[in-house]
């Protein structure tokens, strides 16, 4: 691992801004974008098999990046990197619950942001 994600940062807005130059319905249609695809790479990672994990980590990972949701991206890149996840149970699972967790705090705060309640 290579970075140093602010994981206090749950979407970089700044960022996120950079990203869709600054344009709101460029930035409303990626956040949808990741709303409506990002369960579905979670769900994927949770289906892997040891031959697939790490890409699939490594995609949810880029799809949080992506929009600056530090806090997602870094646990995505944990599990991304994570040792032997099929040799050790225990850790891959705790890698994928603190993962839906991050992902479902940045989707809910993505869906406030989708309804004009914050900023």
């Amino acid at each position: 691992m290579d970075t140093n994600w602010d994981e206090s940062v749950i979407l970089d807005l700044v960022h996120l801004s950079e990203f869709t130059g600054g344009n709101d319905d460029v930035r409303d249609s990626a956040l949808r974008v990741f709303v409506e695809n990002a369960p579905q790479y979670y769900e994927l990672l949770v289906a892997s098999d040891a031959d697939n994990w790490k890409e699939r980590a490594h995609k949810l990972k880029g799809a949080a990046r992506s929009l600056g949701a530090w806090r997602t991206a870094k646990q995505g890149e944990r599990a991304e990197f994570l040792e032997g996840p099929y040799e050790n149970e225990a850790a891959r699972l705790d890698c994928l619950s603190e993962l839906k967790a991050r992902l479902d705090e940045l989707i809910s705060h993505i869906q406030l942001i989708l309804k004009g309640d914050t900023e």
